[in-house]
C-alpha cells in the first residue's frame, strides 16, 4: 500500500512540476511607469472616495482612495491630511504604492474593465488562479479581498506584519472563468490598521495549458495501471 501512495504523489508532483513550466500566464497589471503613473491623494476624512481614472492604463485602470480616519488640523505637527496617498508607478520602480501617514487610514480600490476572451475559451475548466505579488508590508496587518463584478474570489488574505517577497494566490472557479470571458470588471480591495503601508509588484492570471492538464490524467492513469498490475 505504501508503495502504491509513493508511486502516486511521485506522479503527481512530476505532473505538477511540469504543469507550472508549461502554464499560460496573463498579466493583468505591472503597474508600471511611464505614461501610466498615477498618485491619487485624499485630504478629506470620511468624505467622498478620491477617484483617478486613466483610460490608457492597463485595462482602463481606476484608483480609489477614501481617507477613514486622520486627526485633525495641527495634530503631530501637520497642518492637514493630506500625507495619505496611492501611487502607481514612480522614477526608481514600477509598483503600485500605499502610504499612510502617522494615524493615517485609507481603504484603496483599483478597477479594472476585463475585455471580451480574456482567457481563451479553450483553456477554460483549468485550475486558474490571480497571482499578486507582494512586495511588502509594514508594522502594520492588511486586508486583501478581490471581487469579479462585485463577486468575491477566495479566499481573502490577511497579510501579517512586515511581510515581504510574497505571492497570494485566489483560485478562480470554472463559473467565473466563464464570467470572466464575457468581461467585466476586476477589482482589488485592500485595507490595513492606521498608518498601513504596502508595496504590490504585479497581478497577473495563470491557466494551465491543455497538455498540462491531460498530463494530470495520465499521470493519475499511469498510477491506476501500476496499482491494478500489483494486484495481479
Amino acid at each position: 500500500m505504501l508503495r502504491k501512495l509513493s508511486r502516486l504523489v511521485v506522479a503527481l508532483a512530476a505532473t505538477v512540476a511540469f504543469s507550472n513550466a508549461s502554464a499560460l500566464f496573463i498579466m493583468v497589471d505591472g503597474f508600471d511607469g511611464g505614461p501610466f503613473d498615477q498618485t491619487v491623494t485624499d485630504g478629506t476624512r470620511n468624505g467622498v472616495a478620491v477617484v483617478q481614472a486613466l483610460a490608457g492604463a492597463p485595462f482602463s485602470r481606476s484608483v480609489s482612495h477614501d481617507l477613514l480616519r486622520c486627526p485633525g488640523p495641527g495634530a503631530f505637527g501637520f497642518a492637514t491630511c493630506t500625507d495619505s496617498f496611492t501611487r502607481m508607478g514612480s522614477a526608481s520602480f514600477d509598483a503600485l504604492e500605499v502610504n499612510n501617514g502617522v494615524l493615517r487610514d485609507a481603504q484603496v480600490k483599483v478597477l479594472w474593465t476585463l475585455p471580451v476572451g480574456l482567457v481563451p475559451t479553450f483553456l477554460v475548466g483549468g485550475q486558474a488562479e490571480f497571482y499578486l505579488d507582494l512586495l511588502s508590508s509594514d508594522s502594520n496587518p492588511v486586508s486583501v479581498t478581490m471581487l469579479f463584478n462585485n463577486i468575491q474570489v477566495s479566499p481573502t488574505f490577511n497579510v501579517p506584519p512586515n511581510t515581504f517577497n510574497t505571492v497570494l494566490v485566489f483560485s478562480i472557479p470554472v463559473v467565473q472563468q466563464n464570467a470572466m470571458n464575457a468581461g467585466g470588471t476586476l477589482e482589488l480591495r485592500l485595507d490595513g490598521s492606521n498608518g498601513w503601508d504596502f508595496l504590490l509588484d504585479s497581478i497577473g492570471i495563470q491557466v494551465p495549458e491543455p497538455t498540462s492538464i491531460a498530463l494530470v490524467g495520465l499521470a493519475l492513469l499511469g498510477a491506476g495501471v501500476l496499482s491494478r498490475r500489483r494486484k495481479v
